[in-house]
């Protein structure tokens, strides 16, 4: 069964800033969903919201029907995972440690590890080619190093949901298209819903079903990427008169920015 997340009028924002206001949206359940939008106009707050990091001001954050905040943490834990923006390990904990962590919520009160708990963070490092760094500390990474080592640590998690914040921060674009290669795969071999913030435009066309454009903490669009992606939605949401022709490898739509340098 998959699962269902969703917002309903819900109101977000820090001190006595609104952020968004009134918002309602539903995650399409098995599906890749790209949040799309310029800086600051709430997308990693919505993602906050949904992951139960940030309370609304109002409304409410649904998990098949019923109300995230009244879910105990280790339950919600086991069906809802999160990468966020700018993650902080432990000091001095090494990579194996860290990824361990994924499976804390399906250990019981003594912390036992099982053989399958093993495996699955042995299998979460090496799809994410980060096996060979298991007794490495993650203070000794790079950027990038320490993006896939996060991300291992929420596939070994292994939800029904996963949200993450900007996955491919710090990477370079062979990074950048591993781990978004990465994430696909997860969604068609195990039905896991993806929900994710990406500044790419036409990466986020690439690799998901779905596409939701914020603009101004208000969803403008959200459906496809062909129905999303339109010179008059870029426009809107971004401010930039942009050329949309489709993308000779995917065949889906790519937005070509037009900068008043290079005007034809």
């Amino acid at each position: 069964m998959q699962r269902q997340l969703a917002a309903r009028g819900i109101s977000l924002g820090y001190a006595d800033s609104d952020i968004i206001t009134d918002l309602s949206v539903d995650i399409a359940p098995g599906k890749v969903t790209s949040i799309v939008g310029p800086n600051g106009c709430g997308k990693s707050t919505l993602l906050r919201s949904l992951s139960r990091l940030l309370k609304p001001r109002g409304g409410e954050i649904l998990l098949d029907g019923k109300a995230i905040a009244e879910i105990r943490t280790k339950e919600l834990a086991k069906s809802l995972g999160l990468l966020p923006q700018s993650p902080i390990a432990p000091d001095g904990i090494v990579v194996a440690d860290l990824v361990g962590r994924g499976r804390t919520p399906h250990q019981g009160m003594l912390g036992r590890w099982s053989t399958e708990d093993y495996e699955i963070v042995e299998e979460s490092m090496r799809t994410t080619g980060t096996f060979e760094l298991a007794e490495r500390s993650i203070d000794e990474l790079s950027g990038g190093q320490r993006q896939r080592v996060w991300i291992a640590m929420a596939l070994a998690q292994r939800t029904d949901i996963l949200l993450l914040d900007e996955p491919t921060t710090y990477l370079d674009i062979k990074h950048q298209l591993e781990v978004l290669d990465l994430l696909t795969d997860l969604n068609a071999q195990h039905g896991t819903t993806i929900a994710m913030v990406l500044h790419d435009l036409n990466l986020a066309a690439r690799y998901s079903d779905e596409l939701i454009a914020v603009a101004d903490g208000k969803i403008y669009a959200q459906g496809s990427p062909r129905e999303v992606i339109t010179s008059e939605s870029v426009r809107h949401v971004f401010g930039v008169d942009s050329l949309i022709i489709d993308d000779p490898v995917s065949g889906l739509p790519a937005v070509m920015p037009i900068g008043h340098h290079h005007v034809l």
